[in-house]
């Protein structure tokens, strides 16, 4: 056990960017400020709200909201509804195989440019280099392994930001050293096992606590549960904030849109002052 604690957040679509940022400054409000976590670990949306944090970039959301975010897509939905459906008949072959079968779909789909997704990805980084303490997930696409990429790698922050954030089938895998990866939530939306080591573990997960089996959230709610007990079986302390019923409604129904990111922020950061 190497002490300190880590803050995990998690993947949830770009609806579940401003939740996190508001959470984090609730946090601190509380008391507990992420400029002090010894690891951030970030999946996905999380991974965007990782980087900034372990930046030490201003959390708050600006007051004009000219901050760039996520429209509705109807496309967009369409390709998440098939991702989800791909992913829930691969599970059963088992996690590895069911995320070469998304990593599949992902690299025969009709995306983005990849260099405009790393374009504008980069746009969105805060000046600096990486941070050590930053840890971003991405799952290679032809191996269907997960992967964490870390300050010293040798991987472009926006690279590694982007891959975390490749939607199967919405976005274009990334390709880092010749291998292509895909989002980090494709099979966990957290991977807090990463956290692994830290005295203190706190995950910050739009994921509702009760979520139907064989759904989206249910997936991602056993893998939490999963990663959960290995670490408190290790003698790490787990907390888990997660979004109730108020901030659902927040953040809305659309998992690709940010349209409601102020509503959401507020939703957060009441959210993140309830850890004492």
């Amino acid at each position: 056990m190497t002490g300190g604690t880590a803050i995990v957040l998690a993947g949830g679509g770009e609806r579940a960017v401003a939740w996190e940022l508001g959470v984090l400054v609730g946090l601190s409000r509380a008391g507990i400020d992420a400029s002090s976590a010894q690891r951030l670990i970030g999946t996905s949306a999380g991974a965007y709200v990782a980087t900034l944090a372990a930046a030490g970039a201003d959390l708050r959301l600006p007051a004009d909201g000219k901050r760039r975010h996520g429209a509705r897509s109807d496309a967009r939905a369409h390709a998440v509804d098939q991702a989800v459906a791909a992913w829930n008949e691969a599970a059963r072959g088992g996690l590895v195989e069911a995320r070469r079968r998304l990593g599949a779909l992902a690299l025969a789909a009709d995306t983005p440019a990849e260099e405009d997704f790393l374009a504008a990805t980069a746009e969105r980084l805060p000046a600096g280099d990486w941070p050590d303490r930053l840890v971003l997930t991405a799952v290679d696409a032809g191996r269907g392994d997960r992967v964490a990429f870390r300050a010293g790698d040798g991987v472009p922050l926006a690279a590694a930001l982007a891959a975390s954030r490749a939607v199967p089938g919405v976005m274009p895998p990334i390709t880092i050293a010749g291998r292509r990866y895909i989002d980090g939530a494709v099979g966990s939306a957290t991977n807090a096992d990463l956290a692994a080591g830290t005295a203190w573990a706190i995950v910050i997960t739009p994921t509702p606590a009760h979520p139907p089996p064989n759904t989206l959230f249910g997936l991602w709610h056993a893998a939490l549960e999963y990663e959960a007990h290995q670490l408190e079986a290790a003698g790490t302390r787990v907390s888990v904030v997660r979004a109730g019923h108020a901030d659902q409604a927040a953040m809305g129904p659309d998992l690709m849109s940010g349209a409601r990111r102020h509503e959401a922020f507020a939703a957060g950061e009441r959210r993140g002052l309830l850890l004492q």
